[in-house]
């Protein structure tokens, strides 16, 4: 099941609240699982707050994704600054995302831009629940063959995709 999530950054957040605000986000959305504490989930998001706040602050996650995987659930967030951000600021749903109760695994997925690939890397370093690579598509996966994933955001023409 496909979910998607913009957070707002600069100038209505820090780098660093931004980043607090996808640790905060994942976890609560994790910890609705019996399987996976959302402590555990904070604190390995906390240790990788180094390349979380640098990937926020340079800009990247703008137009890169940070994926959890947490079959059944696949979710994409971005971050969105500039004059753009106060919009989506009004436009936030920071509750917990539905579709990871049934979840039993998870891993959050970074991206690894060639200027921060050293400290994505470092940071990522043995964590077991991150990656820098591409995430699997198996999450996105209906359990209904017939049903299709329709982005309903590439509708809408103020949006990007």
């Amino acid at each position: 099941m496909a979910r998607h999530r913009d957070i707002a950054a600069s100038p209505v957040r820090t780098a660093a609240e931004t980043w607090d605000v996808i640790r905060d986000l994942i976890a609560a959305t994790l910890d609705r699982s019996e399987h996976i504490d959302g402590e555990l989930v904070r604190r390995v998001l906390d240790d990788a707050a180094p390349a979380g706040t640098a990937l926020v602050a340079a800009g990247y996650t703008g137009g890169a994704d940070i994926t959890l995987v947490a079959a059944p659930l696949r979710l994409t967030i971005r971050t969105v600054g500039g004059s753009e951000a106060f919009k989506a600021h009004a436009d936030e749903n920071l509750n917990p995302v539905p579709g990871a109760a049934t979840a039993q695994d998870w891993t959050v997925y970074l991206p690894r831009p060639a200027g921060l690939s050293a400290l994505v890397d470092d940071v990522i370093g043995g964590a077991e629940h991150l990656s820098s690579g591409p995430p699997p598509q198996e999450a996105q996966e209906s359990t209904n063959s017939n049903s299709a994933v329709i982005d309903l955001r590439s509708l809408d023409p103020a949006r990007r995709s």
